[in-house]
């Protein structure tokens, strides 16, 4: 308890008289085991009332403010399936978000068969297993194959890291956004840009290196897998539900890259309009259909490179 003091005070009929001063403090100290009390059951209470509102969680620090994703249980990691599949405690799998990781050209060849997997897979392990983590979603909880699907947190050393950021950053993966899209598509896309930059894991070799629209007969060989293409815009077509970008190439077989827009991505297809006679890099699932054909999932993974004209008979 607070003792208390003298305060002096200049009377207006005499000299300065000491008149007892009682603070509130300690006149309020017995009911500080109360307020305790409330404070504990707020603290209790609060999270429950924003659950029934629907409302989501503050997201951990390791994700930007701009994913704003829905933050699921805990877990602890028990083992890596591949190099983008989680095994939890409970026997469950977590299927990564936002990122594509390397894989043997041949489905049929042994799991150490390609280095980029055995690295990624190695990073994964390193950075998740035996760690407690938390699952953030960003849409569907689950496959097809009944797999959750979750953007991975994990603690570490007191620090909480985003597995998926730190996979790309470090060049053990490529970003990718599935059907839809993810609300963290800018930041996975700058974490890989880093990596690609500095030559780090997979981009330090050519597998993995953006191809060339003019590179007609390597499209063809690639043709079934997720490639990075680059080349000159030649012509745009615009549907209502999508947006179609013609690369030039030597050849009438010139790549075209489909891009549907949803519905809160309709307002962007007049903004494609810019990207005529520049430069650009554009990922998707490489198809033939009479030429290259790339499906684009999203329209930020179309990136304008340069606005100068192409060179006159090639890139």
């Amino acid at each position: 308890m607070i003792a208390c003091t003298a305060r002096w005070m200049m009377s207006e009929r005499g000299p300065a008289v000491a008149v007892p001063f009682r603070p509130v403090v300690a006149r309020s100290a017995a009911f500080l085991p109360f307020l305790a009390v409330l404070a504990l059951l707020a603290s209790v209470l609060h999270p429950l009332t924003r659950a029934a509102a629907g409302t989501t969680p503050a997201p951990p620090s390791a994700l930007p403010a701009s994913c704003r994703l829905e933050i699921g249980p805990r877990h602890t990691v028990a083992g890596v399936v591949d190099a983008a599949t989680l095994r939890l405690d409970d026997g469950s799998e977590v299927r990564l978000l936002g990122l594509l990781a390397p894989s043997a050209p041949d489905p049929s060849a042994p799991a150490d068969a390609w280095p980029p997997e055995v690295h990624a897979r190695t990073a994964l392990a390193e950075l998740t297993v035996g760690r407690d983590i938390v699952l953030a979603y960003a849409g569907a909880h689950s496959d097809r194959y009944g797999r959750t699907l979750a953007h991975v947190l994990v603690e570490r050393d007191g620090v909480s890291l985003w597995v998926e950021h730190e996979l790309l950053a470090d060049g053990h993966a490529r970003a990718y956004a599935p059907p839809g899209g993810t609300p963290c598509l800018a930041e996975l896309l700058f974490a890989e840009r880093s990596a690609r930059q500095a030559a780090r894991g997979l981009w330090a070799g050519a597998n993995y290196a953006p191809v060339s629209a003019y590179a007609t007969g390597r499209l063809w060989k690639l043709r079934g897998t997720y490639q990075l293409v680059e080349g000159w815009v030649a012509r745009i077509e615009h549907t209502r539900a999508s947006v179609t970008l013609q690369l030039t190439a030597p050849t009438r077989r010139a790549l075209r890259a489909y891009i549907p827009l949803s519905a809160r991505h309709r307002h962007e297809a007049a903004a494609f309009d810019t990207l005529v006679r520049r430069r650009v890099r554009i990922r998707g699932w490489l198809q033939w259909r009479n030429g290259p054909s790339l499906t684009v999932s999203d329209p930020a993974l179309v990136e304008a490179l340069s606005a100068e004209p192409p060179k006159s008979g090639g890139e």
